[in-house]
């Protein structure tokens, strides 16, 4: 199984080719992060779980990166509302626009599986109260 994890240098990320290794050694791993913040990472380089480590925008890739893979986990993305406020246009072109893209491409280049991880952030304030996900109804 061939998986490439976009934003493999971030929060989860980090820590996800370690635990996809340990369980699934035999998977080879392609990891692709902008390396925004790779200086802010504590602990051991989790790149050494990838086979394959890009540095680039996920908004830079194209189908050809995705040549041979069999599953994307998507985590890149602005992550914290801070961030999403004060660069409001950067936001929505990695969260929105560059996401869209991927499984677009994702289909052209017949990618199997697409998980797309997204942040609890987009939930808003939850005040006192668990927010909770609901079934969307989908005409097919």
């Amino acid at each position: 199984m061939r998986i490439l994890v976009t934003g493999n240098l971030g929060y989860v990320g980090s820590v996800l080719g370690s635990y996809i290794q340990s369980s699934h050694p035999d998977w080879n791993l392609a990891g692709i992060d902008a390396g925004f913040f790779a200086d802010c990472l504590t602990g051991e380089d989790p790149s050494h779980h990838y086979h394959r480590q890009v540095i680039r925008d996920v908004r830079d890739l194209t189908k050809s990166d995705l040549e041979g893979i069999d599953a994307i986990v998507h985590l890149a993305a602005v992550s914290n509302d801070s961030a999403g406020n004060e660069y409001e246009v950067a936001t929505k072109a990695v969260n929105i626009d560059a996401s869209r893209r991927l499984a677009d491409l994702a289909r052209q280049a017949k990618v199997r599986r697409f998980v797309f991880a997204s942040s609890c952030s987009i939930y808003g304030a939850a005040d006192q109260h668990p927010r909770r996900e609901q079934p969307l109804a989908i005409d097919r």
